[in-house]
Protein backbone atom coordinates (compact mmCIF):
# COMPACT_ATOMS: atom_id res chain seq x y z
CA UNK A 1 0.00 0.00 0.00
CA UNK A 2 1.35 3.40 -0.92
CA UNK A 3 1.85 5.81 1.94
CA UNK A 4 0.75 9.42 1.47
CA UNK A 5 4.36 10.58 1.26
CA UNK A 6 5.22 7.95 -1.37
CA UNK A 7 2.18 8.90 -3.44
CA UNK A 8 3.26 12.52 -3.21
CA UNK A 9 6.72 11.62 -4.51
CA UNK A 10 5.27 9.44 -7.28
CA UNK A 11 3.08 12.29 -8.52
CA UNK A 12 6.03 14.70 -8.39
CA UNK A 13 8.21 12.24 -10.31
CA UNK A 14 5.50 11.87 -12.96
CA UNK A 15 5.21 15.64 -13.37
CA UNK A 16 8.99 16.05 -13.44
CA UNK A 17 9.13 13.54 -16.28
CA UNK A 18 6.86 15.66 -18.46
CA UNK A 19 8.79 17.51 -21.13
CA UNK A 20 6.44 18.59 -23.90
CA UNK A 21 3.04 16.95 -23.35
CA UNK A 22 0.30 17.52 -25.88
CA UNK A 23 -2.94 18.52 -24.19
CA UNK A 24 -6.05 19.28 -26.25
CA UNK A 25 -3.91 19.48 -29.38
CA UNK A 26 -1.42 21.97 -27.95
CA UNK A 27 2.17 21.29 -26.89
CA UNK A 28 3.16 22.67 -23.48
CA UNK A 29 6.85 22.91 -22.47
CA UNK A 30 6.47 21.70 -18.89
CA UNK A 31 10.18 20.89 -18.52
CA UNK A 32 10.75 24.47 -17.31
CA UNK A 33 8.14 24.36 -14.54
CA UNK A 34 9.41 23.75 -11.01
CA UNK A 35 7.78 20.80 -9.20
CA UNK A 36 7.77 20.95 -5.39
CA UNK A 37 6.63 18.47 -2.76
CA UNK A 38 5.63 19.90 0.57
CA UNK A 39 3.56 19.11 3.62
CA UNK A 40 0.95 21.74 4.38
CA UNK A 41 1.75 24.13 7.19
CA UNK A 42 -0.34 22.92 10.13
CA UNK A 43 -0.61 26.43 11.55
CA UNK A 44 -1.83 27.81 8.24
CA UNK A 45 -4.54 25.22 7.69
CA UNK A 46 -5.20 24.98 3.96
CA UNK A 47 -2.94 27.92 3.16
CA UNK A 48 0.16 27.42 1.03
CA UNK A 49 3.53 26.73 2.61
CA UNK A 50 4.90 30.12 1.67
CA UNK A 51 8.62 29.73 2.31
CA UNK A 52 9.06 26.69 0.04
CA UNK A 53 6.83 28.03 -2.71
CA UNK A 54 8.36 31.50 -2.66
CA UNK A 55 11.88 30.08 -2.80
CA UNK A 56 10.99 28.27 -6.00
CA UNK A 57 9.25 31.28 -7.49
CA UNK A 58 12.19 33.51 -6.58
CA UNK A 59 14.63 31.28 -8.41
CA UNK A 60 16.15 29.45 -5.44
CA UNK A 61 15.11 26.18 -7.08
CA UNK A 62 15.03 27.01 -10.80
CA UNK A 63 14.46 24.37 -13.41
CA UNK A 64 16.52 24.59 -16.58
CA UNK A 65 17.42 28.13 -15.57
CA UNK A 66 13.78 29.16 -15.52
CA UNK A 67 11.56 30.14 -12.62
CA UNK A 68 8.37 31.95 -11.85
CA UNK A 69 5.92 29.05 -12.22
CA UNK A 70 5.61 26.12 -9.83
CA UNK A 71 3.39 23.12 -9.23
CA UNK A 72 3.20 22.29 -5.53
CA UNK A 73 2.30 18.70 -4.62
CA UNK A 74 0.95 18.76 -1.09
CA UNK A 75 1.00 15.64 1.03
CA UNK A 76 -2.36 13.92 0.50
CA UNK A 77 -4.82 12.83 3.12
CA UNK A 78 -5.49 9.08 3.01
CA UNK A 79 -8.07 7.48 5.28
CA UNK A 80 -8.56 3.75 5.74
CA UNK A 81 -12.32 3.31 5.89
CA UNK A 82 -12.26 -0.41 6.70
CA UNK A 83 -9.42 -1.01 9.18
CA UNK A 84 -10.51 -4.57 10.01
CA UNK A 85 -11.09 -5.68 6.44
CA UNK A 86 -8.77 -8.06 4.60
CA UNK A 87 -8.92 -5.59 1.70
CA UNK A 88 -8.17 -1.99 2.62
CA UNK A 89 -10.65 0.54 1.28
CA UNK A 90 -9.41 4.09 1.29
CA UNK A 91 -10.62 7.57 0.53
CA UNK A 92 -7.86 9.81 -0.72
CA UNK A 93 -7.79 13.55 -1.38
CA UNK A 94 -4.77 15.37 -2.76
CA UNK A 95 -4.54 19.07 -3.54
CA UNK A 96 -2.02 20.54 -5.97
CA UNK A 97 -1.33 24.26 -6.28
CA UNK A 98 -0.14 25.87 -9.51
CA UNK A 99 1.39 29.23 -8.56
CA UNK A 100 2.82 31.98 -10.76
CA UNK A 101 5.03 34.98 -10.07
CA UNK A 102 3.71 37.07 -12.93
CA UNK A 103 6.72 39.39 -13.26
CA UNK A 104 9.29 36.58 -13.29
CA UNK A 105 7.31 34.15 -15.42
CA UNK A 106 6.58 36.71 -18.12
CA UNK A 107 10.08 38.16 -18.34
CA UNK A 108 12.07 37.08 -21.41
CA UNK A 109 15.16 36.02 -19.45
CA UNK A 110 13.48 34.10 -16.66
CA UNK A 111 10.04 33.06 -17.92
CA UNK A 112 9.14 29.40 -18.32
CA UNK A 113 7.21 29.86 -21.54
CA UNK A 114 4.21 28.25 -19.84
CA UNK A 115 1.20 30.23 -18.69
CA UNK A 116 -0.50 29.63 -15.39
CA UNK A 117 -3.66 28.38 -17.09
CA UNK A 118 -1.71 26.08 -19.43
CA UNK A 119 0.06 24.50 -16.45
CA UNK A 120 -3.26 24.04 -14.67
CA UNK A 121 -4.73 22.34 -17.75
CA UNK A 122 -1.73 20.01 -18.09
CA UNK A 123 -1.94 18.91 -14.45
CA UNK A 124 -5.71 18.45 -14.58
CA UNK A 125 -5.74 16.52 -17.85
CA UNK A 126 -2.72 14.29 -17.29
CA UNK A 127 -3.41 13.39 -13.66
CA UNK A 128 -7.09 12.67 -14.29
CA UNK A 129 -7.30 8.84 -14.33
CA UNK A 130 -3.52 8.63 -13.84
CA UNK A 131 -2.78 5.41 -11.96
CA UNK A 132 -0.54 5.71 -8.95
CA UNK A 133 -0.61 2.05 -7.91
CA UNK A 134 -1.40 0.16 -11.10
CA UNK A 135 -5.04 -0.34 -10.09
CA UNK A 136 -6.84 2.93 -9.50
CA UNK A 137 -6.44 6.41 -10.95
CA UNK A 138 -6.80 9.83 -9.48
CA UNK A 139 -10.03 11.59 -10.42
CA UNK A 140 -9.88 15.33 -11.08
CA UNK A 141 -12.72 17.02 -9.22
CA UNK A 142 -12.32 20.78 -9.42
CA UNK A 143 -10.00 23.77 -9.59
CA UNK A 144 -10.45 26.94 -7.58
CA UNK A 145 -8.57 30.23 -7.78
CA UNK A 146 -6.30 30.69 -4.78
CA UNK A 147 -7.59 33.75 -2.90
CA UNK A 148 -5.44 36.83 -3.43
CA UNK A 149 -5.20 37.23 0.32
CA UNK A 150 -3.37 33.88 0.53
CA UNK A 151 -0.61 34.95 -1.84
CA UNK A 152 1.89 37.78 -1.94
CA UNK A 153 1.25 40.69 -4.32
CA UNK A 154 2.16 39.87 -7.91
CA UNK A 155 1.42 36.17 -7.54
CA UNK A 156 -1.66 34.21 -8.50
CA UNK A 157 -2.57 30.56 -8.62
CA UNK A 158 -5.01 27.69 -8.91
CA UNK A 159 -5.80 24.97 -6.40
CA UNK A 160 -6.64 21.60 -8.01
CA UNK A 161 -8.43 18.84 -6.11
CA UNK A 162 -8.06 15.14 -6.99
CA UNK A 163 -9.73 12.19 -5.32
CA UNK A 164 -9.51 8.43 -5.42
CA UNK A 165 -12.02 6.05 -3.89
CA UNK A 166 -12.20 2.35 -3.04
CA UNK A 167 -8.56 1.45 -3.40
CA UNK A 168 -8.05 -2.29 -3.25
CA UNK A 169 -4.70 -3.23 -1.79
CA UNK A 170 -3.51 -6.64 -0.71
CA UNK A 171 -1.95 -6.15 2.71
CA UNK A 172 1.40 -7.81 3.49
CA UNK A 173 1.33 -11.36 4.81
CA UNK A 174 1.26 -11.86 8.55
CA UNK A 175 3.97 -13.60 10.57
CA UNK A 176 2.98 -17.03 11.83
CA UNK A 177 1.64 -17.15 15.37
CA UNK A 178 4.40 -18.29 17.77
CA UNK A 179 4.10 -21.63 19.53
CA UNK A 180 4.77 -21.70 23.28
CA UNK A 181 5.84 -25.08 24.62
CA UNK A 182 6.08 -25.99 28.30
CA UNK A 183 8.78 -28.67 28.40
CA UNK A 184 8.60 -29.13 32.15
CA UNK A 185 11.85 -27.49 33.21
CA UNK A 186 12.12 -25.15 30.24
CA UNK A 187 9.65 -23.10 28.20
CA UNK A 188 10.43 -22.62 24.52
CA UNK A 189 8.85 -20.29 21.95
CA UNK A 190 9.16 -20.97 18.24
CA UNK A 191 7.80 -19.38 15.05
CA UNK A 192 7.34 -20.92 11.62
CA UNK A 193 8.24 -17.64 9.90
CA UNK A 194 11.95 -17.82 9.15
CA UNK A 195 13.92 -14.88 10.50
CA UNK A 196 11.11 -13.52 12.64
CA UNK A 197 11.94 -11.98 16.00
CA UNK A 198 9.79 -13.16 18.91
CA UNK A 199 8.92 -10.81 21.75
CA UNK A 200 7.20 -11.97 24.91
CA UNK A 201 5.79 -10.79 28.22
CA UNK A 202 5.28 -12.58 31.53
CA UNK A 203 2.74 -10.25 33.12
CA UNK A 204 -0.16 -10.82 30.73
CA UNK A 205 0.38 -7.57 28.84
CA UNK A 206 0.32 -7.42 25.04
CA UNK A 207 3.77 -8.12 23.58
CA UNK A 208 5.44 -5.54 21.34
CA UNK A 209 8.93 -4.76 20.05
CA UNK A 210 9.66 -3.06 23.37
CA UNK A 211 9.00 -6.33 25.25
CA UNK A 212 11.59 -8.99 26.05
CA UNK A 213 13.23 -10.51 22.96
CA UNK A 214 13.16 -14.32 23.08
CA UNK A 215 16.64 -15.74 22.55
CA UNK A 216 16.82 -18.87 24.70
CA UNK A 217 14.52 -21.26 26.64
CA UNK A 218 13.10 -19.82 29.85
CA UNK A 219 13.50 -21.57 33.21
CA UNK A 220 9.96 -22.49 34.19
CA UNK A 221 10.89 -23.06 37.84
CA UNK A 222 11.92 -19.40 38.08
CA UNK A 223 8.46 -18.23 37.04
CA UNK A 224 5.84 -17.46 39.71
CA UNK A 225 2.77 -19.69 39.79
CA UNK A 226 0.04 -18.21 37.65
CA UNK A 227 2.44 -16.53 35.22
CA UNK A 228 0.72 -15.73 31.93
CA UNK A 229 3.09 -15.83 28.96
CA UNK A 230 2.16 -13.95 25.79
CA UNK A 231 4.29 -13.83 22.62
CA UNK A 232 4.17 -12.26 19.15
CA UNK A 233 6.47 -12.45 16.12
CA UNK A 234 7.75 -9.53 14.05
CA UNK A 235 9.61 -9.34 10.74
CA UNK A 236 10.31 -6.43 8.40
CA UNK A 237 7.91 -6.41 5.45
CA UNK A 238 5.29 -8.53 7.24
CA UNK A 239 2.48 -7.70 9.60
CA UNK A 240 2.99 -8.78 13.23
CA UNK A 241 1.65 -12.18 14.15
CA UNK A 242 -1.41 -12.92 16.20
CA UNK A 243 -0.57 -13.24 19.90
CA UNK A 244 0.08 -16.65 21.42
CA UNK A 245 -0.43 -17.17 25.14
CA UNK A 246 -0.09 -19.82 27.82
CA UNK A 247 -0.65 -19.93 31.57
CA UNK A 248 2.16 -21.43 33.64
Amino acid sequence: MLSPSQLQLDIAAFLLGLESPVVNGSTVTMQNVTIITTQADENAGDALTFDIIMQALAGSTPRNGKFGLSVVVNRPEMVNTAPNSAVLLEDLTIILEVVEDMALNRAAATGTGVTLDDARNVVANLLHAWSHDGKHGLMYRKSDPIPEAALEPGKRGWQLTFESKAHAHTPPARCARPVITDGGALMTITCATSGAAIYYTLDGSAPSITSSLYSAPVDVDALPTGTRVRAAAYKAGLRPSDTAEMGM
